[in-house]
């Protein structure tokens, strides 16, 4: 490799990061997009602007949110959008995003 133009190991692995990272984010937004689904189809007044009735919240992760229930919404949402992801993936979106 040395002497040879073109990437150097590196930034080889820089690349190999990156890619990993964009499969993370995409399954990240097939994720959210099975929680909107979710929550316009149990809370319909929040997508009309009216909010959800009093006392109503609509799903999203947070701290509080244990990983059954975010599993059970998520492949609920995910069989109604025709999509698929693997147990592990979603198990990897959940930690992902309840570390943020």
């Amino acid at each position: 490799m040395l002497g040879n133009p073109g990437s150097n190991p590196l930034e080889l692995f820089w690349d190999l990061v990156d890619s990993l990272d964009q499969k993370l984010d995409a399954k990240i937004d097939v994720v959210d997009e099975a929680i909107r689904a979710h929550n316009a189809r149990m809370y319909p007044n929040e997508s009309d602007g009216t909010g959800p009735s009093e006392g109503v919240k609509s799903f999203s992760v947070g701290p509080e949110t244990n990983e059954a229930e975010f599993l059970a919404i998520v492949k609920e949402n995910l069989s109604i959008l025709e999509k698929t992801l693997s147990e592990e993936d979603i198990h990897l979106v959940f930690e992902t995003v309840s570390e943020k």
